[in-house]
């Protein structure tokens, strides 16, 4: 026993030290819930059952195609579901937070032992590595993802330089060397649910290898071209055992990676985040480690670092500057050794940090010029600030090492007592943040517990749903990205999802126009269109943006309460619950309908979709029925691919729309003008908009006149004001309107613009101006609502101020309702009446495949969202792939050339027969391929035979 502490005596200091963390930081009775958070202790079997069949997320709005490597993991979720039966379910996310804590200090401590320093020096390197302000934000606000990088990055750099260094010697790699290297791979696989840090993963070791490669005692060309090719059989590896969740992040970039840019939120919050880093990213800030974490807001719009602030403010606030004059002194110790591969990786994090530091900001905006890259490392600090930090401490080890020459227990006793006081907050309970610990009030569990005896296929929505941005707060604490799917097995639409599929932010356009019109029966359709079955109305919601009036709960209540399809199930203090009744019968997310209209166009975004609402149910077949031009006319969010353009001439404007047949075949229906009745200078003044139409056989266009109505007076503003706002407090909503803007952005970030309606307090458009004339539209939107406020927003930063000239804005009429009720219909079109079967039967296995059995003629209806990616095939043949509704799958039992690919044969259509179907998501087989050949690879391992 003495010989066991002795050996392991600063191991266990490591363990005493996180014992007390965790013991002054747990909150009794508080679940660790809040920021993007993982909350698996919920129900810890659910998310190993979503992390074995991940690819397609079922649970998430309508059904997605994972956008986050939800099988990487498995083994953290396997590893809490095994813990849930030993610990309470409200401490599992505080252990194991605090386990990757140790973890990650233990790793740190062997690393720095591995590079040749002892026990005690590498043991301050390890304190260091837990306890310094760059691990402290990332523990603050804890992500999962996160917490397991810093745990197993040490874990994997050791064991990479451990079997690089036998290489190295010639030595023979051990079957337990292998083992090692594979294991702590497989297990460090959950930091990779957040996919960017594999990359930043991959770098590291790069870096690693190159300095082995400039080290190497190798000297010729052939002796490093085995070394090089020896290198590349590791990432291979490594490649291998993380393939179950690469393969499918490689299928869902192809097929789905372009929406990230797109989607709303990130259309607006990339650059605001790239701007946060970018302000971070001084030489000073860099030294303390100091990210745009530190300056975070919470519930209260107050500083969540408030007690890390003030604890810097002082005589403290040296301390991380004499910390760096040892990271110095150990890095420029390591570059005249020339020991290059830590040398490396800081220079790798230099250059993602310090963005607002040339040359290296020089060499960032340079990269940046790739979309996807600038997506994807748009915060660099969180993806590099775990690498930075562990290079840091290693620095400072070895800076403490050249400093204490002579072993002393004062000098230990003192370094480490500077250790503790640069994080003295840690050890008052600020190592992760108040707000992080919550209660979660009961009649949430209830709803949790409600849905555990209901049906898996029942789809919920949250209200109110009057942003885009997924981040909620809520009166009773909560401050973060959602928890109640990890909870819930059924899909729960969220705009969480949204930056991973377009259909679930259309419905959120959707429904809000709607919700905001008070149209129920519109608002009845949109519920019916995506097979929505049960509402949650989450009463204890503070508004993101806007004011509390903006939620406007007691409207929605008013709403639901006059519907006859939705009926109230239960209330509690914060949540109600609602179900919606359908007509139709949907079994296992498929129904079965006939004789559905072809209506177009395929949009990608609609805020009213009027092909539904006229008609109810359609295909997105190509030879249409009916044909709506306007489909996805709007402007609050900028959608690459859509159908319509605007164009402004001296007295009228134009709008047209692509379409992709002759029109000579159908009827245009369209209104002859449009009237509105508008008070000017205090008298009712009557308007109307005449049109006129012409369209070939790719566009058709509208014109209409230019109504002015109102012109604003720009005078006041200033370029560099940090708001301006004008207001029309007599416009009213029940007409559409076009607002016209020039703008010219001098430096810094442009103007932030929305539009707040002056009834309801609610957002109706959120945008980024650019450096050109733009104009949005205002749909007609409540019929009683009245007024308007255009607000313009200067966002500027310390180091990165903003300059903006705002030139014009002006307000003309506009046909919006017109415009979207315009129809192409076939000449001579018969329509039959749809309608929906009772008569088929369906199996379900996992997320991913369906047997239904139904009868021909008929079509099969997946309310999942589109992909290609789904394949149904019957009697050996594969069924063609249609889209339903602009969001749902559809396959056609018909056995004809039409609709069977790769079908010689025609049955007798006029007899309809029962046929087997089986749809599979084919794209979930790459997971499974993964762990074959994760098996596989250890299988082989197991088998090297030892001299």
């Amino acid at each position: 026993m003495k010989n066991f502490l002795n050996k392991y005596k600063y191991q266990l200091l490591l363990f005493f030290i996180t014992i007390f963390l965790f013991w002054i930081n747990y909150s009794p009775g508080t679940n660790l819930s809040g920021w993007d958070n993982l909350q698996t202790e919920l129900n810890p079997g659910l998310a190993v059952k979503r992390a074995v069949f991940s690819v397609w997320e079922e649970y998430q709005s309508f059904g997605l195609v994972a956008g986050m490597a939800h099988a990487a993991d498995l083994v953290r979720a396997s590893f809490l579901w095994v813990m849930s039966f030993i610990l309470p379910q409200n401490m599992i996310r505080y252990f194991y937070h605090f386990f990757m804590l140790l973890l990650g200090g233990m790793g740190a401590m062997g690393l720095i032992g591995l590079m040749g320093l002892s026990q005690p020096i590498a043991f301050f390197g390890a304190l260091f590595y837990m306890l310094n302000l760059g691990t402290l934000q990332i523990f603050y606000v804890p992500f999962e993802s996160f917490s397991t990088f810093f745990a197993f990055l040490p874990w994997g750099i050791w064991s990479f330089i451990r079997i690089l260094k036998q290489v190295q010697n010639n030595k023979h790699i051990t079957r337990k060397s292998w083992l090692i290297f594979c294991l702590i791979n497989i297990l460090g696989t959950p930091s990779f649910y957040t996919q960017q840090l594999f990359a930043v993963y991959m770098l590291i070791l790069g870096c690693i290898s190159l300095g082995f490669l400039l080290n190497s005692s190798y000297k010729t060309t052939a002796s490093k071209l085995i070394l090089i090719k020896k290198i590349l059989l590791f990432f291979v590896l490594i490649f291998v055992i993380n393939s179950f969740w690469i393969l499918p992040q490689i299928y869902f970039l192809k097929s789905n990676g372009g929406w990230i840019t797109q989607s709303k939120s990130n259309q607006i919050a990339t650059e605001d985040t790239l701007y946060q880093n970018l302000e971070k990213g001084t030489l000073v800030n860099f030294i303390r480690l100091e990210g745009f974490y530190f300056d975070l807001k919470g519930i209260n719009n107050t500083s969540l670092f408030a007690p890390w602030k003030d604890h810097f403010s002082g005589i403290f606030g040296l301390l991380p500057y004499a910390f760096a004059g040892l990271m110095i002194l150990g890095l420029l110790k390591t570059i005249q050794e020339k020991k290059f591969e830590f040398v490396l990786i800081f220079v790798l994090c230099a250059t993602t940090l310090l963005l607002a530091t040339p040359p290296f900001s020089w060499i960032n905006q340079l990269v940046r010029q790739i979309p996807i890259i600038n997506q994807i490392f748009r915060s660099p600090f969180t993806k590099f600030i775990i690498p930075y930090s562990l290079v840091f401490s290693f620095f400072v080890a070895l800076g403490i090492k050249t400093i204490v020459t002579k072993k002393n227990s004062l000098v230990y006793l003192l370094i480490c007592l500077f250790i503790i006081l640069y994080s003295l907050p840690s050890f008052k309970g600020y190592f992760i943040s108040p707000e992080m610990k919550v209660k979660i009030p009961s009649d949430y569990i209830q709803v949790m517990d409600y849905f555990k005896t209901e049906g898996k296929d029942k789809r919920i929505a949250l209200l109110p749903d009057y942003t885009f941005w997924g981040w909620f707060f809520h009166k009773w604490g909560y401050n973060g990205s959602g928890f109640l799917w990890y909870g819930i097995e059924q899909p729960i639409v969220s705009r969480t999802f949204d930056v991973w599929s377009s259909k679930s932010e259309s419905y959120f356009w959707e429904q809000k126009q709607a919700l905001e019109a008070e149209n129920l029966d519109q608002y009845e359709k949109v519920l019916d269109k995506y097979n929505i079955d049960y509402l949650i109305l989450d009463k204890s919601l503070i508004p993101v943006v806007s004011s509390n009036k903006s939620l406007a709960v007691d409207r929605i209540e008013d709403i639901l309460s006059k519907s006859q399809k939705i009926t109230h199930i239960f209330s509690g203090e914060n949540i109600s619950l609602f179900q919606v009744n359908h007509l139709q019968k949907i079994n296992s997310f498929v129904s079965v309908a006939s004789n559905l209209p072809s209506i177009g166009p395929k949009v990608t975004i609609t805020t009213q979709d009027q092909g539904y609402l006229e008609n109810e149910n359609y295909l997105n077949n190509i030879d249409f029925d009916i044909y709506y031009p306007f489909a996805d006319l709007t402007t609050q969010t900028r959608i690459k691919d859509k159908k319509w353009n605007l164009e402004e001439y001296l007295n009228s404007f134009s709008v047209s729309s692509k379409i992709d047949f002759g029109p000579n075949n159908y009827s245009l229906q369209l209104q002859s003008n449009s009237k509105s009745v508008l008070t000017i200078d205090q008298e009712p003044v009557d308007f109307k908009l005449n049109f006129s139409s012409t369209y070939t056989d790719t566009k058709i266009k509208i014109n209409f006149e230019k109504l002015l109505i109102k012109p604003f007076d720009l005078s006041k503003f200033e370029s560099n004001s940090n708001e301006f706002a004008v207001t029309a407090p007599e416009l009213p909503q029940k007409y559409g309107y076009l607002i016209k803007i020039r703008s010219k952005n001098i430096k810094g970030s442009p103007l932030f613009f929305y539009i707040i309606d002056g009834t309801k307090k609610q957002s109706v458009i959120e945008e980024k101006l650019r450096n050109e004339t733009e104009y949005f539209i205002l749909p007609n939107k409540f019929e009683y609502g009245l007024g308007y406020s255009f607000v313009f927003q200067n966002k500027s930063y310390e180091n990165h101020p903003s300059e903006n000239i705002l030139e014009e804005v002006s307000v003309y009429l506009f046909p919006y309702k017109e415009l979207k009720e315009m129809k192409l219909v076939k000449n001579n079109l018969s329509s039959a009446d749809v309608g929906f079967s009772n008569d088929f039967e369906t199996k379900k296995y996992g997320y991913f495949n369906y047997k239904v059995t139904a009868n021909s003629g008929n079509i099969i209806i997946l309310n999942q969202s589109f992909d290609k990616g789904w394949v149904a095939f019957s009697d050996g043949k594969i069924l063609e792939h249609v889209l339903v509704n602009n969001w749902a799958n559809g396959w056609k039992l018909v056995a004809s050339d039409q609709w069977l690919v790769n079908s010689e044969n025609k049955a007798d259509l006029t007899t309809n027969h029962q046929s087997l179907v089986t749809i599979i998501f084919w794209p979930q087989y790459l997971e499974f391929l993964g762990f074959i050949l994760l098996g596989g690879t250890f299988l082989r391992i197991l088998l090297i035979k030892e001299d």
